[in-house]
């Protein structure tokens, strides 16, 4: 089932100009996820996207869910292969998806103690956490991480953290490996976590390779 309606032309429920008040599915959307569920047949949801949305039923609703932007001329054919297994998916949430509304701005990397109230920490009503991360993404198989090696000096060198990432499902895919790191001694507040790195690696099932990492000073 396909989510969303995303385009420039009218009607459309989101895209250029068209500005909603809740980032839910539009309409009754939720309610047609939830009459398919109610049949027992098995579901994937589209969420077809111009902007964010909070699709926390849908989450909880389908059997899986994948997150669709516009995808141009050739998405059809990108989106059934991904759907039928002839292509691994590798993709990964450039933004943060907030748990509601109420919520934005759900950054990326907030500052420090700059994600929840002074007193009492989360929301009365949810985590103060984003529903998926910048960065999240799942495939048709699983990927285990060694531990990682850091090495670094002073702080006018580079540091090289280096990790093993091994295939341990049954089928072949893509891994973005995805390096964060965050600055615990600054005379500002700093993010709680930041991207300072990412590459993506192809394995096949059983192989592993090890990834090196360069951060520069600049970028911690």
């Amino acid at each position: 089932m396909v989510a969303g309606k995303s385009g420039l032309h009218w009607p459309v429920t989101v895209g250029e100009g068209n500005d909603a008040t809740n980032l839910a599915l539009t309409s009754v959307q939720e309610e047609l996820v939830e009459a398919a569920i109610d049949t027992g047949t098995p579901l994937v949801v589209v969420v077809l996207s111009g902007r964010v949305h909070t699709p926390n039923r849908v989450i909880d609703l389908g059997n899986a869910v994948v997150q669709l932007y516009p995808p141009g001329e050739e998405g059809g054919n990108g989106l059934a292969d991904v759907l039928t297994g002839a292509t691994n998916p590798s993709g990964r949430l450039p933004i943060s998806l907030p748990r509601s509304v109420g919520q934005v701005p759900v950054y990326a990397g907030p500052r420090a103690e700059g994600d929840r109230a002074l007193l009492f920490g989360d929301y009365v009503d949810s985590p103060p956490d984003a529903l998926r991360p910048l960065g999240h993404g799942l495939s048709y198989t699983t990927f285990a991480y060694g531990a990682p090696d850091v090495r670094g000096s002073t702080t006018a060198e580079p540091v090289m953290a280096t990790v093993k990432i091994r295939n341990a499902g049954e089928c072949a895919g893509d891994e973005v490996a995805q390096l964060y790191c965050r600055e615990l001694a600054a005379s500002v507040a700093r993010p709680v976590h930041l991207l300072v790195g990412f590459t993506r690696v192809g394995l096949a099932p059983g192989r592993s390779r090890r990834v090196t990492f360069t951060v520069q000073k600049c970028a911690s």
